[in-house]
């Protein structure tokens, strides 16, 4: 994980957690958690906020909590590796819904789940030095409510939380489009 990316996401929000959970350190946001290596787990909220570069002003505004887990119930999430998954298909198209790139995951048949793509930025060079080992699945809160696990291989590297992107007004602004679309293709000589 690259604390750069990860301390980028907790200026933008102003939440970090500090999470101690099966031996090793959890570092989230309001909306996602990354596995941090080689951090000791007696790392506190004074020495994560110097680790991240944190200037005495910009530490008070952020809101930092701290909480020792079970890896099978981290807020919620179980962050085993084993654990049970749904897998998934990604889908190659991008929402933009208020200005927030999100990509989408086709589970389960026909069920889609969506996240901020700016979430994988504290990933990204794991991504791209590993990228064919690489897989995102969905797993089920007890509640029944999805979330994604980010696996490189065989362990799981993050936890992201599900953007709502399906609304209503969404779905018409999105047929609108469609329809202008399909006029456009055929304007071009094309045929759907």
């Amino acid at each position: 994980m690259r604390l750069r990316k990860f301390a980028k996401l907790v200026r933008k929000n102003g939440w970090l957690r500090l999470i101690r959970a099966g031996g090793s350190i959890w570092l989230g946001t309001g909306a996602a958690v990354y596995r941090a290596t080689g951090l000791p787990e007696s790392v506190d909220e004074l020495t994560i906020l110097t680790i991240l570069d944190f200037s005495e002003k910009e530490a008070a505004g952020i809101q930092v909590t701290e909480a020792d887990c079970e890896l099978g119930d981290v807020y919620g999430m179980d962050l085993r590796d084993a654990a049970r998954n749904t897998m998934t298909e990604t889908l190659t198209m991008l929402a933009t819904p208020r200005g927030i790139r999100a990509n989408a995951l086709l589970f389960g048949g026909r069920e889609l789940i969506f996240y901020a793509e700016n979430l994988l930025e504290p990933l990204d060079d794991l991504i791209r030095d590993h990228g064919e080992y690489i897989r995102r699945v969905v797993r089920a809160k007890a509640d029944g409510e999805g979330y994604i696990v980010i696996y490189d291989g065989l362990e799981v590297v993050a936890a992201l939380t599900p953007l709502e992107i399906c609304t209503e007004e969404y779905v018409t602004a999105l047929n609108d489009f469609a329809a202008l679309c399909t006029e456009q293709l055929y304007k071009q000589g094309g045929t759907p």
